[in-house]
């Protein structure tokens, strides 16, 4: 008897989103804004498609994502009530670019500064048996497992102005071999709004400075007011002396702003 396996492993998954450039990485709707696009990309050589559905999960004091519960919805403040998109399934050729087009329909009783959902792309995984899902013949077995990877962007709709009110404390270095050096650091939050930026850490001695950590893309969103982070050094120190900054500098809307920095001694 010849048993015939027929499995969509991880790897093709980690691959189909691999092969998915999504831009950009976080929509955010300021007050006035109606409508926004998000720009997929095939970078594949094959056909790929794509579910697009609604998310809802609120991130923890590590930067996480834990899932909101259904009685913890309203009081949350989730913007897909306030959202739609077009299309719901997208078939991209290799190279081929979408647009998708998310649509905001405020309402005038909207009673938080801020609200947000994730928009979720799942890979949908090729017709790998033609027959049905199970199907026992002489011959063996063939048997189809679809193991679906999934990517999110947050969606931040806004009622109000965004502040960019955050502080960095309680810095800590911490890593004598040098693959393992880092940064460690508390940040608080002072406004109602989510920020959004990147850090950079830098290592002052002799009066030179030289940039040796990156974390790009960080939000920090409304429902946290206090996040515990750190950032791997990706320059170790060969003698630890001198001085580290940090800089958390904002990007998109909040561009060319320094949110706020601060620095420790060796």
């Amino acid at each position: 008897m010849k048993l015939i396996i027929c499995t969509l492993i991880t790897l093709f998954s980690l691959q189909s989103i691999a092969s998915l450039l999504v831009t950009p990485s976080r929509v955010a709707f300021d007050v006035r804004d109606r409508s926004k696009e998000v720009i997929l990309v095939n970078t594949s050589n094959q056909v790929r498609s794509y579910k697009l559905e609604w998310v809802n999960q609120r991130q923890n004091d590590e930067g996480g994502y834990t899932q909101i519960l259904e009685n913890e919805m309203e009081s949350f403040g989730t913007a897909d009530q306030f959202l739609r998109y077009s299309p719901r399934r997208v078939t991209l050729q290799a190279g081929e670019s979408q647009k998708v087009k998310v649509m905001a329909r405020r309402r005038s009783n909207m009673s938080f500064p801020e609200y947000r959902s994730h928009l979720k792309f799942t890979a949908l995984p090729p017709d790998l048996v033609n027959n049905s899902d199970e199907q026992e013949t002489s011959e063996g077995i063939s048997m189809k497992l679809h193991l679906l990877l999934s990517y999110t962007i947050p969606v931040v709709l806004r009622t109000e102005a965004p502040a960019s009110k955050v502080t960095i404390s309680d810095l800590s270095f911490s890593g004598e071999a040098a693959n393992k050096q880092k940064l460690s650091f508390t940040m608080k939050k002072q406004s109602p709004t989510s920020v959004y930026g990147d850090f950079t850490i830098y290592h002052i001695d002799n009066g030179e400075e030289k940039a040796i950590g990156f974390l790009n893309g960080v939000n920090f969103f409304h429902e946290q007011q206090t996040m515990r982070m750190s950032i791997p050094l990706h320059h170790a120190l060969n003698q630890v002396k001198g001085q580290l900054k940090i800089v958390y500098k904002g990007t998109a809307e909040f561009a060319d702003t320094i949110i706020d920095e601060n620095s420790i001694m060796l």
